[in-house]
């Protein structure tokens, strides 16, 4: 008799599309979420990018500029794509090479998933810009 129940019930399929589809659904959000995580991602990267070189090339044309008016620029060009400066560490270093002054300014996120799905720190990365850029000589 219990035998005959198994063999009514294992050829029942009434449920299989369900959970088929949250099997496929579940693997589809990973999915989503990770293209928009990273699109994310490299969006900062390429606004960061472009706040750090904005930044040296007003050090070209203004030699007496000060690290904080360079980091106010950063801080402006972030600010116009809503990311905050409170993950975004500013270095601006002088360095020497072959008696040319160069402006080298180095900018550092802590890039930090919106969704928090990764697992510990999965989704958590730093993010760098650099540009270099000589002064011009008086």
């Amino acid at each position: 008799m219990f035998i005959d129940i198994l063999k009514k019930y294992a050829h029942k399929k009434d449920g299989a599309t369900a959970v088929e589809f949250a099997i496929v659904a579940v693997l589809f959000i990973t999915f989503m979420i990770g293209i928009f995580e990273t699109g994310r991602a490299l969006w900062i990267m390429n606004r960061m990018q472009f706040a750090v070189e904005t930044a040296t090339r007003t050090a070209l044309t203004n030699v007496d500029i000060t690290d904080g008016e360079i980091e106010d620029i950063i801080d402006d060009q972030m600010q116009r794509a809503n990311v905050s400066m409170a993950n975004i560490t500013v270095t601006v270093n002088n360095p020497t090479a072959g008696g040319i002054l160069f402006k080298e300014v180095i900018a550092v996120y802590d890039f930090q998933t919106l969704t928090g799905y990764l697992p510990g720190d999965w989704g958590n990365f730093d993010v760098t810009s650099t540009s270099r850029i000589p002064l011009p000589t008086e």
